[in-house]
């Protein structure tokens, strides 16, 4: 009996301290023997679970709001819910259908430079390692998608390049904001539309790692905040010329250089918040070899 009470306590130490450990695994550790365990202890508990939920429902019925019709308007109360469903889906999916169409024009109405075809495709995937890492998109070289074509939202805003990967149902699109993109060299307008491209001022963007870009401008540009960046890079293709990279966010004073400003520029849409886009596949050139 002493030895048992000597005992006793160090069992109760041990078993609290197993406990304090289980608590503290992840989850992800304790289910592949958890879930075993709490499968054999409810095996024999089913049974009386089931008769259990019976007694329940014959002391309390499910109360239903149509439970006063016959059979048959109960059966048409449902026919009625289902194609009432059915509509709804139908009435999403051409609303769906009519913003594609409404991209497309908007996109051939903003592009500057040869033929394309516009490519809509879906974000099916996201990098998990840094938030402007790359995005995968379900259209590939199957559907005319090739290394180094541009992607679009909303026909004017541009939202990366497709990668080097492309396979022929899906391909990998770098955000415009990915510092593998490097430098854009962009033109700053007046957000009114006002003015052409002529009487813009040039700045070099730099992806900031934090969903914006970095910019130089000189004081006496009178850079104001809302101005419109577009591209204009020759490392670009023709389908990313002219279209929006973002809008200046914020104008600070550079200490070390007091005569110019430090501009912030902050994309409106970027791939990782966005569900589609259009690419700009580039249309191969014209087959001239046919004979007169």
């Amino acid at each position: 009996m002493r030895r048992a009470s000597t005992n006793s306590p160090r069992f109760l130490l041990a078993a609290t301290l197993l406990i304090v450990v289980a608590a503290l695994l992840p989850t992800r550790w304790l289910l592949p023997w958890t879930n075993d365990v709490a499968a054999v202890v409810n095996l024999p508990l089913a049974p009386l679970a089931e008769a259990a939920e019976g007694v329940r429902r014959w002391l309390r019925p499910e109360r239903r709001l149509d439970s006063e019709g016959t059979d048959a308007e109960l059966r048409l109360v449902e026919e009625r819910d289902l194609y009432r469903s059915l509509w709804h889906a139908e009435r999403l999916r051409t609303q769906q259908l009519e913003d594609l169409l409404q991209d497309f024009q908007l996109t051939a109405g903003r592009h500057r430079g040869g033929e394309f075809v516009p490519v809509a495709a879906d974000v099916t995937g996201r990098s998990p390692e840094r938030m402007a890492g790359v995005v995968r998109l379900n259209v590939g070289a199957r559907n005319g998608v090739q290394a180094g074509d541009v992607a679009v939202y909303r026909g004017s805003h541009l939202i990366g390049r497709v990668a080097e990967e492309v396979t022929r149902l899906s391909s990998w699109l770098t955000p415009t904001i990915d510092p593998v993109i490097g430098r854009l060299e962009c033109i700053l307008l007046p957000p009114d539309g006002q003015g052409g491209i002529e009487e813009g001022r040039r700045v070099l963007l730099t992806p900031s790692g934090d969903g914006t870009f970095a910019a130089d401008a000189d004081l006496e540009w009178n850079v104001q905040v809302g101005d419109e960046a577009i591209l204009d890079d020759p490392a670009w293709p023709s389908g990313g010329q002219g279209m929006t990279v973002g809008y200046v966010e914020d104008i600070r004073r550079r200490d070390d250089q007091p005569l110019r400003n430090r501009l912030v520029i902050r994309p409106r849409y970027d791939a990782h918040h966005v569900a589609s886009v259009v690419v700009k596949a580039e249309a191969p050139p014209p087959d001239t070899r046919g004979g007169s």
